[in-house]
């Protein structure tokens, strides 16, 4: 295609008071305090002046450097505020920083717990694999929007996710449970494969996390002296197999027995979550039943609802078990409290039958005398 007739877009981003690329971008009235001015061009010819119109969008001051972006890649080539500066030509893949912390910095088992059923919520609109990099935990206040990104282009739709987080059939590319005449002939990825990826990234926090905060577990990491050799095999069977057909045995029987995650997986996952037990199991069982039922057109259109409400009643159940832990904590606190004070008391107590048992010892020594 020549440049006559191509047709392309350009976006320039500016916030108030920054500085402008010597002839980069025409002048343009300053609008209010905290407002973001986008300029959005389009060039049809390369002698052709850029079109440019400009949209105001209100920011609150403590926003204007915490974007929360809802494009994955754009450019920018404007020098921002508070002396973050971008280079004049940013290459338009270059990705974008990504705000919140990781699920595995979860502070509690509630807020993982919440991050999950948030995400599957939103999960019915998305079609892409899953990776722990997508789910973020963000220290957000709802009473101050983040900017609306509507009218931007996202550059590449593809995106990559994570293979240790892959269904069986998603790493083959191919139908392995429930074959019959309904399954189709080509492979699609479907919302079923991304509730499996869920489940594999809670299960890969169990085991290899020591708690919140994202603290790896010691006997986690192979070749060390603290090496749990069972547990490095079966997270290396489950996760890390550098070979696709062993990777899908494991992740396929794992999904169709529930022995290995009661007998085998359950014994190697952390104390600290062992409380999760009962949602791992009935997870697993939904996703047993949903492959081989998935392709009858029922299953799903069911199957996220049916994954909501395992992990809503774990939420409750959490919420209950926490209660009575805070009330047994408190009552263990209170009753160490007494018992530290009868402690001090009794202390006391045998420190003045010392001093009087002492004070009879002299006066028994001066009544011999």
């Amino acid at each position: 295609m020549s440049p006559d007739s191509s047709v392309c877009s350009r976006t320039k981003l500016s916030i108030d008071g920054a500085d402008t690329a010597e002839n980069e971008t025409p002048s343009f009235s300053s609008g209010r305090p905290g407002e973001l001015l986008l300029a959005i061009g389009k060039r049809k010819r390369e002698e052709d002046a850029s079109q440019l119109s400009i949209k105001r969008l209100e920011l609150h001051p403590e926003q204007r450097m915490s974007f929360i972006y809802a494009v994955e890649r754009f450019t920018i080539d404007r020098r921002l505020v508070g002396g973050h500066t971008t280079p004049t030509v940013w290459p338009p893949k270059r990705p974008i920083k990504t705000h919140g912390r990781t699920i595995a910095d979860f502070n509690d088992i509630p807020e993982l717990v919440d991050a999950l059923y948030d995400a599957i919520k939103d999960l019915r609109a998305k079609k892409k694999p899953l990776s722990k990099e997508d789910l973020r935990l963000l220290d957000w206040k709802p009473s101050r929007p983040p900017p609306l990104w509507d009218d931007r282009q996202i550059i590449n739709q593809e995106r990559t996710g994570t293979r240790a987080f892959m269904s069986a059939e998603v790493v083959m590319q191919a139908y392995l449970f429930g074959r019959g005449w309904t399954t189709p002939s080509i492979f699609v990825h479907s919302a079923i494969h991304d509730l499996e990826s869920f489940f594999w990234v809670l299960l890969h926090i169990c085991l290899t996390r020591a708690g919140p905060g994202g603290t790896r577990r010691s006997g986690a990491r192979p070749y060390t002296q603290d090496t749990n050799k069972t547990l490095c095999d079966q997270i290396f069977a489950l996760f890390d197999n550098s070979d696709d057909g062993s990777l899908l045995v494991a992740k396929w029987q794992f999904i169709v027995s529930s022995e290995d995650l009661e007998q085998v997986i359950q014994p190697l996952i952390h104390p600290y979550f062992s409380c999760l037990n009962h949602l791992l199991s009935e997870w697993r069982k939904i996703l047993s039943l949903g492959y081989n039922t998935y392709h009858n057109g029922y299953t799903p259109g069911v199957i996220h609802d049916l994954v909501l409400q395992v992990i809503d009643q774990e939420k409750k159940t959490l919420k209950s078990k926490l209660e009575f832990h805070s009330v047994v904590r408190k009552e263990l606190k209170m009753r160490l409290e007494v018992e530290s004070q009868l402690a001090k008391r009794l202390e006391a107590t045998e420190k003045e039958m010392r001093r009087h048992a002492g004070d009879s010892e002299q006066i028994n020594a001066a009544w011999d005398a």
